[in-house]
């Protein structure tokens, strides 16, 4: 899948599995990276942002920041 496919869920939340804890995220940036998708995403309640593999990211259908 390219970026240009998914350009459509920049701005929607998802929740992402990390470090034992399962975290609700908006999805801030999408790019490729050696043929891999990839999200930026931050927390909903927190700060920062991390480029995390979109494999790991559930959209949550119908929530929209």
């Amino acid at each position: 899948m390219r970026v240009s496919e998914v350009q459509h869920i920049k701005d929607k939340t998802g929740t992402v599995y990390l470090a034992g804890l399962t975290v609700e995220v908006v999805i801030l940036d999408i790019r490729e990276v050696y043929g891999n998708l990839q999200y930026l995403v931050t927390p909903v309640s927190g700060s920062d942002s991390v480029w995390v593999s979109a494999a790991r990211v559930m959209i949550v259908e119908g929530v929209k920041k």
